[in-house]
């Protein structure tokens, strides 16, 4: 059933397509992605093609001249799944899941897909590849009524994983996705807390992307090194002349607009200023430096650090009450050696832009035994750098000898009683040999000497869904 093959975080962007473009209707939604591909780049001309090459969805108005070496360069992407140049027209594969559904050729000026068009017009390829495997089912109306029940928290899966970018189908990861969903639909201020790499700024994107200020910018403020003065002038803004040969800024309280400014790493704002961080959070005021003049903001308040602020608070560096009102709708994000089940799929999302990448189940078990002190920005950062040093390929081996090049080892501390460490053994076992074996219950229960039913009960006890073949 087509029903079955979208997962819940497919279904929220499909919904999303429909909201955008304002219409539920399958036949007016393929063309309002067309017509926003046009506007998007520009595009003097459009065509679409199916699977086969054959034209189809033709906007009247645009045209596009079937050519020989037009039809060449389509059957040459569907056929690679990369873009091609025929003349003026640019065409790209439209895929989901890696497998091409069909193409789009634009007739575009040269140098009109800039690098910040580019990415616009992958995600419109993207939504389209997700709508035309969608359309190859019969029960596409179904499956946009689910669309919308998904995002609403009507769908019992959609609990579990509906924000979007955010990969968290480990146990420990689950309840924090469930708030965070929660706490996109309020308007208070949020506090994140994690260690440094655990993937905070990607909570935050995710529950913007799911909140009723999805269509208004989410625009992050990192603290600047520097003095007070100048930390004011970054967040606030500030008027020309204060100071010789200092220009007007607009600030990121400005930039962030009605949509959600995001304070990174608030733990390492001055003690100065956070007393104008309290107002603007409690009043929705500020002031630009250099001005008296008070201006109001209507940006909602996101939050994230790794220090201990309770502790900064009883040392007096920094001011309990802006903990207090921090500390409304707070999350804390689990490090990556509590929910290690999720290491696979995040190794297969830093790799999707490179489909020669291949990271060997013995890799991945060497990696399920590390403790990751810097969390998923150091898993990133191996994977990325082992996949460039082996020209594609991370063997167990590699793996192995980069932990051991950086002083660390797999593994790490162990539970504090013999409950826990009999736990966490059977754990650990059975993930290591899903991995090594692919997600193959029958050849992973063979490895460990149990029966496939003794395994199925691992896989639902420790929440190892996720390893399981697709």
């Amino acid at each position: 059933m087509i029903l079955d093959v979208f997962t819940s975080f497919e279904l929220m962007q499909m919904r999303s397509v429909f909201e955008d473009i304002g219409t539920e209707e399958p036949a007016d939604v393929w063309e309002g992605l067309l017509v926003q591909m046009r506007d998007l780049t520009g595009a003097s001309a459009i065509q679409a093609f199916d699977v086969e090459g054959k034209p189809a969805h033709v906007l009247r108005i645009l045209c596009l001249p079937c050519h020989d070496d037009l039809r060449l360069k389509v059957e040459r992407v569907l056929r690679t799944g990369q873009p091609a140049l025929a003349g003026t027209v640019l065409v790209f594969p439209v895929k989901w899941r890696l497998c091409v559904q069909g193409a789009v050729a634009l007739e575009v000026p040269e140098g009109a897909v800039r690098p910040e068009i580019a990415w616009r017009l992958d995600t419109l390829l993207f939504y389209a590849g997700m709508f035309l495997a969608a359309a190859k089912g019969t029960e596409l109306e179904a499956l946009i009524r689910r669309a919308f029940l998904v995002r609403a928290g009507d769908s019992p899966e959609s609990a579990a994983s509906s924000l979007p970018g955010l990969i968290a189908d480990g146990a420990a990861m689950q309840p924090v996705v469930r708030m965070g969903v929660r706490y996109a639909q309020a308007d208070g201020v949020v506090l994140i807390t994690g260690e440094p790499g655990s993937g905070k700024d990607s909570l935050v994107a995710g529950m913007h992307a799911v909140g009723p200020r999805r269509h208004q910018p989410l625009h992050e403020f990192s603290a600047p090194v520097g003095s007070e003065a100048q930390f004011e002038a970054e967040l606030f803004g500030c008027e020309k002349g204060i100071a010789p040969g200092v220009s007007a800024r607009p600030g990121h309280v400005r930039a962030a607009g009605p949509g959600i400014l995001f304070l990174n790493e608030i733990g390492d704002i001055p003690h100065p200023t956070q007393a104008k961080v309290l107002r603007l959070i409690e009043k929705g005021e500020f002031s630009s430096v250099g001005s008296n003049r008070v201006e109001k903001s209507p940006a909602r308040i996101m939050a994230a650090t790794n220090r201990d602020l309770p502790a900064m608070v009883r040392a007096g560096t920094f001011r309990p009450d802006l903990f207090d009102r921090l500390d409304v709708l707070s999350l804390r994000i689990p490090p990556l050696r509590d929910h290690r089940e999720d290491i696979p799929r995040l190794v297969r999302h830093f790799g999707s832009g490179r489909p020669k990448q291949v990271v060997t189940p013995g890799a991945l078990g060497v990696w399920m035994e590390h403790d990751w002190p810097g969390n998923i920005r150091e898993l990133k950062s191996r994977t990325e750098r082992l996949a460039l040093l082996g020209e594609g390929v991370v063997t167990a081996e590699a793996a192995r000898d980069d932990l051991k090049a950086s002083g660390h080892a797999a593994g790490g501390e162990g539970p504090k009683n013999q409950a826990d460490l009999v736990r966490e053994a059977r754990k650990k076992s059975a993930m290591q040999s899903l991995v090594e074996c692919g997600g193959d219950k029958k050849r992973a229960s063979d490895q460990l000497g149990i029966g496939v039913r003794a395994l199925e009960k691992q896989i639902k006890e420790f929440n190892l869904y996720s390893l399981l073949q697709e």
